[in-house]
């Protein structure tokens, strides 16, 4: 495109924006121009600074997702310096707006070949089920291990003269047997077989309630692997030989400077923000998983005109309140960053206010599955929150034994000083002089 043209459908276009735009006339896709400039049109407009424009300016720029992934890709390029934190809600809306993802998979599953499987062996109420579970979600090769799993659930059924009903008893059964087996099964194989057969049944109609029991029993087998504790002890040796706190402390680190690094409106920067927020909390009080995932703004954790954000909530396992307090400051400024998104600083209270209500994870009324904030922390420091008051308890008796019991209950949440007995029969061993507050000058030289 010729520069003057290019130059007049740049009128409204800040001038070091439409400088760049101008230097790259020869490769700017086509429409970039246009849609740039109406962008600006818009925000000027409505009076938004240009640095930091709302989700409005850019919905009414753009009327297809096309043109505003045009957008973002050109801002990205020439305008680094405007915040596209506000284009996340945009954003979903377009993917929203999408084919529904059920019509792509009853294509898919049009086209997926029909695999035969020897069934025969099977009890005649699993071989009719199997046709729901053929028409369910899920690709080739994971309904060929399903398969395989239920047919060695159907053999212990026919050599022992079991129940075909797909119930509690059934499973426990079937658990029973694989384990007396000379051939001993794990228990997390034995899970995995039961839940074979619970999504043979959940998609073929069996009974919910019969589903449930042996869900429960599946879930036994995975709390029965004799090796839980000790993976659980090897992961938190794990996180002490890389730095333990100071380990965790990096890692916060890196996920800032990524989020930095990365568009205000990419998913990229929104899982680094909550990786980092999550990690910075959980090191000052690391709370419950589940309770971690419905924290509200303004309710549960608050944050003062001055800038201190607080701390209190509800437990809902022990159905206790429980307070962490004023904050630290490293993980208000973590928090200040996860609710600006890339926004400019200055905006950090508006922005606040407008946070209020939501939960504090998505940034909106709707809160994440219980176990997310877990899974997050799993990702970026290697143990799930829960190793976290682990370890917590631990560096609690070996600097403050002769208070740490008391403190471990309050920190921890547990409902009676009976829930932290063992916790407790360790504090009266070791012998040290620090607090925890104290212990946080070792955290912070991070």
């Amino acid at each position: 495109m010729k520069k003057s043209i290019l130059e007049a459908r740049l009128s409204s276009t800040p001038a070091p924006i439409r400088k760049s735009l101008l230097e790259a006339h020869d490769s700017l896709p086509a429409g970039a121009a246009t849609v740039i400039n109406r962008f600006f049109v818009i925000a000027a407009s409505r009076g938004e600074p240009l640095d930091a424009p709302s989700a409005s300016s850019f919905h009414y720029a753009c009327a297809s997702e096309s043109t505003f992934r045009l957008l973002l890709r050109t801002l990205a390029a020439h305008a680094p310096q405007v915040s596209t934190a506000a284009a996340l809600s945009v954003k979903a809306d377009w993917v929203s707006k999408r084919p529904k993802g059920s019509a792509a998979r009853n294509k898919t599953a049009n086209r997926r070949p029909h695999v035969e499987f020897d069934i025969t062996h099977w009890p005649a109420s699993w071989q009719v089920f199997l046709v729901g579970l053929r028409s369910a979600d899920i690709t080739p090769k994971t309904l060929k291990r399903y398969v395989a799993s239920i047919s060695r659930c159907a053999d212990v059924v026919s050599e022992n003269g079991l129940s075909d009903d797909l119930s509690f008893l059934t499973g426990y059964e079937i658990a029973k047997v694989l384990t007396a087996q000379k051939k001993r099964l794990s228990p997390i194989t034995i899970a995995n077989y039961l839940n074979a057969l619970g999504m043979l049944g959940r998609h073929g109609g069996a009974d919910p309630d019969g589903l449930t029991g042996l869900a429960f029993v599946s879930q036994n087998q995975l709390c029965l692997s004799k090796g839980q504790e000790k993976k659980k002890f090897s992961r938190i040796d794990g996180l002490m030989a890389r730095g333990a706190y100071t380990h965790i402390g990096r890692v916060i680190a890196q996920l800032r400077e990524v989020a930095a690094h990365a568009p205000g409106h990419s998913f990229e920067r929104t899982k680094a923000l909550q990786s980092a927020a999550i990690c910075a909390v959980a090191l000052n009080m690391p709370a419950r998983t589940g309770d971690m995932s419905r924290w509200v703004i303004g309710k549960e954790l608050t944050r003062s005109i001055t800038g201190e954000w607080s701390l209190n909530w509800f437990q809902e396992k022990t159905k206790k309140s429980t307070g962490a307090g004023k904050l630290w400051q490293e993980v208000a400024e973590s928090l200040d960053e996860h609710i600006l998104g890339g926004r400019p600083q200055r905006l950090t209270s508006l922005r606040y206010n407008e946070c209020i209500g939501t939960n504090w994870l998505s940034l909106t009324n709707k809160a994440y599955q219980s176990k997310w904030p877990s899974l997050r922390f799993k990702e970026a420091v290697g143990i799930p929150l829960h190793d976290l008051r682990t370890l917590l308890a631990d560096h609690m008796r070996r600097h403050t034994p002769e208070t740490a019991a008391n403190v471990i209950q309050t920190m921890l949440g547990h409902s009676s000083t009976g829930s932290g007995e063992a916790y407790r029969s360790d504090c009266e061993q070791d012998y040290a002089s620090h607090a925890w507050a104290k212990i946080r000058k070792e955290v912070g030289k991070c």
